[in-house]
């Protein structure tokens, strides 16, 4: 009844909205355009994408698919600047309202150019209402990323850890929550889910990403409804001919080193392709800190993707990708022999995690020629993923396969700055797992075999209604769950442009989620704790337990506050931004390390669980070709634990920081070198069944030397070398019932140097 109440109310605000023009009044005068660019033939194709905007002010939005744009006028100025990355800049006078296009020219057609100023190589895009920082290639090439989860080193939002200490897996923290309440996207495509969601972030290169778009709280509706503390969407490298081949070799101190190769081809007039390929090895065996367990585990890493693209010029376009991946780890004591039986030596502990993924994913689109604002579109997604672990006594077998199709719609509302998509979504999941809940020498005994079908349909439709200085973002979407019933999923976003050089964001929405409780929380496989499920009374038809492990699914409303100030430091630009985040679930399967320092306790929430922050972050430029950015955030994430007198305690969550402080420091010469350096501070974290960790900080920096044709890099990690002095308990008795390497709160590697090189061949030095 209540969940049908909201849906109503939420209707009635969205039709409230359509029907009350009155409150969103227009400006009389728009200028309408088109954005063009002229390639090296000299061919005109549509700019989507671009930042158009007033001279001056903030007034400003991106054009379209078709390089169109709409821009309310302003009586400040009439003159209107076009930008793009990688294309110069162009400013224009307007002398009336008519319909203008323009064509934008690549670099070496012109004469000498100044660009009088640089985008930051982090950035939040001000002409939207969702509030969405942009992670550039530049900020990530701040850092080695090797992999996804190492490309958040330099942002204070998201917190990097280790889930163990013997798998080498990293997860994230958004908002002080893990990162499976994060959605994952791939150019807009669900991906990392379900059982590839402990290891995703490790199989993907950094050097295939041309950006990440971060979004706090759910995001767009249009995504999917597993948004919840935030939605990351991940844009991959796209066939690029005027650099056919990118190269990219890393190696450290600790026997880690990989190798990168990207090349792009034209297959037809129609069709371009580009193939990534990644290896990676770790084949040194550090046991630093003297515990006789690797530091690291030994392995390897073979990943490719292919990418066809084809545009017929007429409206169609369409992408076809196939990745597939192989992932090996070998860890656990020294004298383990992973080329014998674990049956052989079952005095010795091992760690093996085998996985394997093939996927085919793409998209298909027509843009009308007659409207050119209106467009249908198809996203699809086929994958397997297949899980063989062990640790120890204790192995975990996993396998899923996983289905997405979503059409969408897209056109405007009386106006071309007005828009509207809607369309319907189809997930499919199948998964087979087995788990043994307790490291015992001959575990038959305990092995449990789960397995779960889940079929959801969904529809979805969101309104974009563009006013002068206010931007709606008005969302919903009603899913229905084969195993959960249905699901109403509404989302709100609102910008308003306080002054020219304020910005005030308003986010709220709701999202839920199947947890996958073993693939989530394999950190916790490598312990001899007793892994216990409370089954809780299922809102469901099916009866059997098995069908999601009997439990709820996981939801949570948001609510999220951005505030932002421009200002000149300097002469150059500067920015202040505030943020307070309040993230409040109604369902959520608990973790519960505390119960009993022998086990582990799941069950769902019988109480409250929340989370809240507040940052400050402030970004400078000093002196020209310098960046500097400052962060400090503060968070409380407090949960409700059952006890075993089933009794509640409120505890605060364990291994999340209350306080985390950042500074990002950056400069690059005219044309040769680059300095980066990042110091990251975290305060006390709560440690399960014992006190809190102390602060520390952790300090990392780079050199870069770029050539005309690449770049030679040199960094050092965790340059105090500061390290948990104890990451594993009980490690010289790994079978006995105190043996637990979960619970790492700080850093568990070395000071690590590396080094590495980018290459990138331009095409005229083949032709």
């Amino acid at each position: 009844m209540k969940r049908g109440l909201g849906a109503l109310l939420w209707l009635v605000f969205l039709f409230g909205l359509l029907a009350g023009p009155k409150a969103l009044a227009q400006s009389s005068d728009t200028l309408r355009g088109v954005v063009m660019e002229e390639d090296s033939k000299g061919e005109l194709k549509p700019l989507a994408d671009a930042h158009v905007y007033w001279m001056g002010t903030d007034f400003g939005t991106i054009t379209g698919a078709l390089g169109t744009f709409t821009l309310a006028a302003t009586p400040q100025t009439r003159r209107l600047v076009l930008r793009y990355l990688g294309l110069p800049p162009d400013t224009l006078y307007i002398q009336d309202y008519k319909p203008v296009r323009v064509i934008m020219k690549p670099y070496h057609q012109l004469g000498m150019v100044e660009i009088s100023e640089e985008r930051a190589s982090t950035y939040i895009r001000r002409a939207e209402a969702i509030s969405t920082t942009v992670i550039t290639e530049a900020e990530l090439f701040k850092a080695a990323c090797c992999n996804l989860s190492e490309s958040f080193e330099t942002n204070p939002s998201v917190e990097v850890s280790y889930t163990d200490a013997a798998s080498g897996v990293k997860q994230i923290q958004l908002l002080g929550l893990s990162g499976t309440y994060v959605q994952m996207l791939r150019e807009n495509i669900p991906t990392m889910r379900g059982l590839s969601a402990h290891y995703g972030l490790s199989l993907i290169p950094g050097t295939w990403l041309d950006e990440i778009q971060l979004t706090q709280g759910p995001g767009s509706a249009v995504n999917g409804y597993e948004g919840m503390s935030g939605q990351i969407n991940l844009e991959f490298k796209k066939p690029n001919l005027e650099e056919p081949l990118i190269l990219n070799g890393y190696l450290n101190q600790m026997g880690r080193s990989e190798f990168n190769a990207i090349a792009s081809m034209r297959l037809s007039s129609k069709w371009i392709s580009t193939i990534l390929l990644h290896g990676n090895r770790m084949d040194g065996s550090p046991d630093i800190n003297k515990d006789g367990f690797l530091d690291l585990p030994r392995g390897f890493q073979a990943n490719g993707l292919a990418r066809f693209f084809y545009n017929d010029g007429q409206g169609m376009s369409a992408q076809i990708n196939v990745r597939r991946v192989r992932d090996r780890r070998m860890g656990g004591q020294l004298g383990y022999d992973h080329q014998r039986s674990f049956w052989e030596q079952n005095s010795v502990y091992g760690l093996t995690n085998r996985l394997d993924q093939a996927e085919i994913f793409g998209k298909i689109g027509y843009v009308f020629p007659a409207h050119r604002y209106r467009s249908i579109g198809m996203l699809w997604t086929l994958g397997n993923t297949q899980l063989d672990n062990r640790m120890g006594y204790r192995s975990y077998l996993g396998r899923q396969t996983t289905g997405m199709g979503q059409v969408l719609y897209q056109d405007v509302w009386k106006e071309s700055r007005n828009r509207y998509r809607v369309g319907f979504q189809v997930m499919s999941d199948e998964y087979h797992e087995e788990v043994d809940t307790a490291a015992l020498p001959f575990g038959a005994n305990v092995r449990q075999n789960f397995h779960r079908s889940e079929w959801v349909p969904g529809i979805f439709g969101e309104l974009t209604l563009d006013r002068h200085r206010q931007q709606w973002v008005v969302g919903a979407r009603w899913d229905y769950h084969n195993l959960y019933g249905g699901q109403f999923s509404p989302r709100l976003h609102w910008k308003y442009d306080v002054t020219d050089r304020d910005q005030l964001r308003l986010g709220m929405g709701r999202g839920f989620r199947v947890a996958s409780l073993w693939a989530e929380n394999q950190g916790a496989l490598v312990s001899s704790r007793v892994l216990h499920r409370v089954p809780s009374r299922v809102t469901s038809s099916n009866s059997n337990e098995n069908s999601a492990y009997g439990m709820n699914p996981e939801s949570s409303w948001y609510a999220g506050l951005h505030l932002r100030h421009d200002f000149l430091f300097n002469y150059r630009n500067a920015s202040l931004n505030l943020d307070f985040q309040h993230h409040e679930f109604t369902e959520q399967v608990l973790v519960d390390y505390d119960r009993n320092p022998g086990a582990l306790w799941l069950y769902n929430l019988n109480g409250r669980s929340y989370s809240r922050s507040a940052q400050i972050e402030l970004q400078v430029q000093p002196v020209k070709r310098q960046e500097i950015r400052l962060a400090y955030r503060i968070q409380e994430v407090i949960s409700d634990y059952s006890s075993n007198d089933y009794t509640v305690q409120r505890r605060f969550k364990p291994l999340v920081p209350a306080h985390r402080a950042m500074m990002n420091w950056s400069y690059r010469t005219k044309k040769r070198w680059e300095w980066d350096a990042t110091v990251q501070v975290f305060g006390p974290k709560r440690i399960p069944n014992a006190s809190y960790s102390p602060w520390y900080a952790v300090v990392m920096g780079q050199v870069t030397r770029n050539f005309k044709k690449g770049s030679l890099y040199l960094g050092v990690e965790n340059l105090g070398d500061y390290r948990q002095s104890k990451l594993i308990l009980s490690a010289d008795q790994p079978f006995a019932p105190t043996f637990d390497a979960s619970l790492v709160w700080g850093p568990a590697i070395e000071r690590m140097v590396y080094a590495g090189f980018r290459y990138r061949l331009a095409s005229k030095e083949i032709q």
